[in-house]
């Protein structure tokens, strides 16, 4: 069990404080959502929202983050690197063959996120990611054309790495097939998070569209062959990443391949509709939100969680905030990782 200093302990629950203005985030190795308000804001928030709108879009939105590791081969696979580097952390002993370990997966996680930040033909993979989500949140709302999709995007307060990648789809689509394809935008991002190399792999789904190689309406299982046997790099579905992390393996137990097919395509809101009503209910992720005000110097117990049903309950909350906690440490402070060998 891990035994850092005091200061440590300081800097890893330091890790969960939000600065005002942030909204929220989902967190990859827990799969919780962090929102950016108390208990009792929470609350209020919730009933004025009325199931859409306002914080139930942050959720929403955080919450399809989920759905994206939990079918993409590239984001499982990162997740699962994490996840092993934490709980080899969590259980290490005094052993030197311990901190070998320790040490082998911590350049194995540094490499992959190395990999995820750095951009290649104008984009990262945080952006793809970010991309697939906002338009695919947008267009439930709004049936937006291309060209007004295209205005929306160019305000100035929407974040780069939402709108970057379609930037690129709009400008590399031939202009007679745009409208076609506009709709493809999102499950060409998806796919594209099933190699090793999403930013090249988004720049050949784009091209085999534009030339009728793929299409849209072909059964996805043709889609996932055609990729597999004509693009370098082909991960798949998460459960083929040859990595493992608990909390997604064991929501991919009870969701089909045709389940995932209908998360693959789906758009975020339309998840409710398109789903059967049990298996929708465990795509809902546990809410972590901030200490009241009164606490000055919160500890990890005095961070509300709210659990959706099917979840958990109040005994798994400490864990879950510890180790997203941890996690973010380790993200945000890698050069640190020997505080706990």
């Amino acid at each position: 069990m891990i035994q850092p200093d005091d200061g440590i302990v300081n800097l890893i629950r330091n890790t969960l404080f939000l600065k005002p203005g942030v909204r929220g985030f989902f967190d990859w190795n827990t799969a919780t959502i962090r929102i950016n308000c108390n208990l009792e804001d929470f609350r209020l928030r919730l009933k004025l929202s009325n199931g859409s709108g306002g914080i139930q879009e942050s959720i929403t939105h955080e919450n399809y983050h989920f759905v994206q590791v939990l079918i993409c081969g590239y984001l499982h696979k990162h997740c699962g690197i994490l996840r092993g580097l934490i709980d080899l952390i969590l259980k290490r002993s005094k052993e030197p063959a311990d901190k070998q370990l320790i040490q082998f997966q911590h350049k194995k996680y540094l490499a992959s996120s190395n990999l995820m930040q750095r951009f290649s033909r104008g984009l990262n993979v945080i952006s793809i990611i970010e991309g697939a989500v906002y338009f695919s949140h947008t267009m439930t709302h709004q049936q937006l054309s291309s060209l007004q999709y295209l205005q929306l995007i160019k305000q100035k307060h929407i974040p780069n790495e939402y709108k970057k990648s379609y930037f690129i789809f709009y400008d590399n689509m031939n202009v007679a097939k745009i409208e076609r394809h506009h709709f493809y935008f999102p499950f060409i991002l998806q796919l594209s998070l099933c190699f090793e190399k999403p930013q090249e792999a988004f720049f050949d789904l784009m091209s085999s569209f534009l030339n009728e190689k793929l299409d849209g309406d072909m059964p996805l299982s043709e889609v996932m062959k055609y990729c597999e046997n004509n693009f370098e790099g082909y991960i798949g579905w998460s459960w083929e990443s040859g990595e493992n992390h608990p909390i997604y393996d064991e929501t991919l137990k009870i969701i089909s391949e045709k389940d995932l097919g209908e998360l693959l395509t789906s758009t975020i809101m339309n998840l409710s509709l398109s789903l059967r009503p049990e298996i929708f209910e465990h795509l809902k992720r546990p809410i972590i939100l901030n200490p009241s005000e009164s606490k000055i110097n919160p500890a990890f117990k005095d961070y509300p969680i709210v659990f959706a049903s099917k979840i958990g309950d109040e005994s798994d909350a400490r864990n879950l905030i510890l180790e997203m906690a941890l996690g973010k440490y380790i993200t945000e402070y890698p050069e640190l990782i020997d505080k706990f060998l």
